[in-house]
């Protein structure tokens, strides 16, 4: 009678003990970031992620383009039909970076209404802003070199005067928007490394 009182009590207590690991686990699969979409919310993150850092070697390419382009004109290395197949490349080059940029923004609004991702739906907002405040600086940028041509005219001197205006406006104009995409961007990087995503 003992031994039955004991292998009862044993039954009890593992059976307790299971109902108590059952129920841990459910918990623990309910508590927000824990579990859910967390998985796709990840793939969609670093394939976002990878477009992004895809672009950055083509986005350093562009910036030494126009550096290249905008001083060769200051210095009167370049003349006007020459600064403006080279302002068209550009142009052409920043659609195609603006389309790109468009595939990562795909990938991040992805995360979006996914359940339990708060931290990835977070990052992935502040990455969407920082894509879409590069889109409008692309598209000042555009409208700068479309300026900067229009200043250029065939067999004329450059109006040093002129276009050393036009690129301080351009440049004291958009000063606050270059902050804050940088400031998005490190903010996005920051969350990763801290919340470990």
């Amino acid at each position: 009678m003992i031994v039955e009182r004991s292998v009862e009590m044993k039954r009890r207590s593992l059976l307790v003990i299971s109902l108590l690991l059952v129920g841990t686990m459910a918990l623990f699969l309910l508590l927000p970031g824990c579990g859910g979409d967390k998985g796709k919310a990840k793939e969609y993150m670093e394939k976002g992620d990878e477009t992004i850092e895809g672009l950055e070697s083509t986005s350093a390419t562009l910036e030494s383009d126009i550096d290249e382009l905008i001083n060769g004109l200051i210095a009167g290395e370049s003349g006007a039909s020459e600064f403006k197949s080279g302002a068209d490349e550009v142009i052409s080059n920043i659609d195609g970076l603006v389309t790109e940029s468009k595939k990562a923004k795909a990938e991040y609004e992805k995360i979006s209404g996914l359940k339990g991702v708060d931290d990835y739906e977070e990052y992935a907002d502040l990455r969407i802003e920082a894509i879409d405040n590069a889109g409008v600086m692309m598209t000042k940028l555009k409208e700068l070199l479309s300026n900067l041509q229009d200043l250029v005219q065939e067999g004329q001197p450059v109006d040093q005067t002129a276009l050393m205006t036009e690129i301080t406006k351009w440049s004291e104009e958009n000063q606050e928007l270059v902050e804050e995409g940088v400031d998005l961007s490190e903010k996005a990087d920051k969350l990763k490394t801290d919340k470990n995503l």
